[in-house]
């Protein structure tokens, strides 16, 4: 530990950033920080937040949300159900869903509880989900599900006249289930429509507090991925705390990974112990801190610049920047990958995590030719070689050029000279037809 990090952890200490994620990180509206739900009482959370009637303060929109995203989903597959193929947007848009009826863990089938059944009487459906929040399911029990439900719908048979939907809701849905003749049969969805609810809630909780607003708020943060605006504005904090005390970052990362208190840790008579104890008393924050990637402050400045025009994909040393709209130019035959990308790299991080006193990163523009279309080959190496010159014909046949490399960039400069670069790429391939 060096022989000034007494005066750095006292800096961090006083610096008035820390005081606001302190605070921050005090969520008493999160009651899934503190319990796992199992798979029946998420269905009892989600019976509680269709249900219209409910004290969540949203009526039926959380259904309607959940009733597009199953639209969406069921139109894009190759085997549509009457049920979600009659219910377009504009139609869910002008209806009603008081008189929806939601059943949980109830045994209407034969075999086995199904999740949810959600009935409309005024409107002559039934849909049937399986809820399964990150557990495992099977074919064999879908199958047997919906063939079920379909007896049921059959003349003289209490659905007899309703229309019949089946979905799939899965936190962790996967994509590769979807070649699976049963699972076509369903509409596949996960938790993401959450979002819209979750933006509802927290307008209306910052105008009246109200305890069901913050637990759909809370529902949502965990399973949708939900972020809301005091969790980006805490983010936002953390970056910047991460970014004016790295030594002090990385001495609460090394305690946070001695968990066992031996006699020095307790002693309050050293730095090490000081830091070790502050650590264990503030977990979440200090997990928050040592978790942020060393480029975010970068990741941040740059979404200010740019708006949402930009992907990211932060690691540990490297950053990769690439502008959503160079999609047109890839190959749809090729593997998917972006053409074009932006590499920015801390290359002061030492392999063994060792801080430096004063950071430097490089920034280089790669052209991976192979996932371009053909036809557009050729007016792409012409804009290369009109910003990069001899450097863009160097390596011609290989897969990927990396041209325009700086080097020794200082923290202060980082940005400015990664949005050089990504502005006079973006202004050169806006003149190329896709």
């Amino acid at each position: 530990m060096s022989i000034n990090i007494t005066d750095k952890f006292h800096e961090f200490l006083a610096d008035s950033n820390l005081a606001l994620a302190l605070e921050s990180v005090k969520r008493v509206d999160d009651v899934f920080d503190i319990i796992n739900p199992n798979e029946t009482q998420h269905s009892c959370i989600l019976q509680w937040l269709f249900d219209p009637r409910e004290g969540h303060g949203q009526g039926e929109e959380i259904f309607k949300d959940f009733l597009n995203a199953v639209y969406n989903v069921d139109s894009e597959s190759d085997f549509h159900q009457d049920l979600f193929k009659a219910w377009t947007p504009s139609r869910i848009a002008v209806s009603g869903f008081q008189s929806l009826i939601v059943v949980r863990e109830k045994s209407i089938l034969k075999k086995g509880r199904q999740d949810l059944l959600l009935v409309d009487p005024v409107h002559k459906f039934i849909i049937l989900v399986e809820n399964k929040s990150g557990s495992r399911w099977t074919a064999v029990q879908l199958k047997s599900y919906r063939t079920q439900l379909e007896a049921l719908a059959k003349p003289r048979k209490p659905y007899h006249g309703y229309k019949i939907g089946l979905v799939l809701l899965d936190r962790l849905k996967d994509e590769e289930t979807l070649d699976d003749g049963e699972v076509k049969r369903w509409a596949y969805i996960d938790y993401t429509w959450l979002e819209k609810a979750a933006r509802r809630a927290e307008v209306r909780a910052s105008r009246n507090g109200d305890l069901g607003h913050q637990l759909v708020i809370s529902y949502c943060r965990r399973q949708a991925g939900y972020e809301s605006t005091e969790e980006r504005k805490l983010d936002e904090i953390l970056v910047s705390l991460n970014q004016a005390h790295r030594d002090v970052v990385h001495e609460i990362g090394l305690a946070r990974r001695t968990k066992r208190p031996g006699s020095t840790h307790l002693a309050l008579d050293g730095i090490e112990s000081l830091i070790w104890v502050w650590t264990h008393q503030n977990r979440d924050l200090s997990a928050m801190l040592e978790n942020q990637k060393p480029l975010a402050f970068l990741k941040g400045a740059l979404e200010k610049t740019f708006g949402s025009s930009l992907d990211f994909d932060v690691r540990k040393k490297t950053m990769l920047v690439i502008d959503k709209s160079w999609e047109s130019f890839c190959d749809p035959n090729s593997v998917p990958s972006w053409p074009f990308l932006i590499k920015v790299r801390d290359t002061s991080l030492s392999d063994d995590g060792a801080l430096p006193e004063k950071r430097k990163y490089s920034v280089v523009v790669e052209f991976w030719h192979g996932f371009v279309k053909n036809n557009l080959v050729g007016e792409i190496r012409m804009v290369l070689n009109k910003l990069y010159g001899k450097e863009a014909l160097r390596f011609s046949g290989a897969n990927v050029r990396r041209l325009g490399r700086q080097k020794d960039i200082t923290e202060d400069k980082l940005h400015g000279e990664v949005k050089k670069m990504l502005t006079t790429l973006q202004r050169e391939l806006e003149a190329i037809t896709s």
